[in-house]
């Protein structure tokens, strides 16, 4: 889960760029566009960086092994009960 500083850098990164935006918009509905789609590639960004920074941690790796193990460890016990139904 994402914690409350993500969430505050997210939203700052929002408003900065739709105050950026604003001068060149002549009407509020072009500022309102302008806000969602910077909520939307701020989202974007923000869900890469995070997927970069725990990539780079190996977290994703260790994960899949443990996902492997456990269903190796699996498959091994269900052949087992196979193996007495027989």
């Amino acid at each position: 889960m994402m914690n409350k500083a993500y969430w505050k850098c997210w939203c700052v990164t929002v408003f900065v760029l739709c105050a950026l935006r604003r001068p060149e918009c002549e009407t509020w509905m072009e500022w309102v566009e302008w806000l969602c789609i910077s909520f939307v590639l701020s989202g974007f960004l923000f869900i890469y960086g995070e997927t970069k920074r725990s990539m780079g941690r190996g977290e994703g790796e260790e994960a899949m092994r443990e996902t492997y193990k456990r269903l190796q460890e699996e498959e091994k016990s269900s052949n087992e009960n196979r193996r007495t139904f027989d």
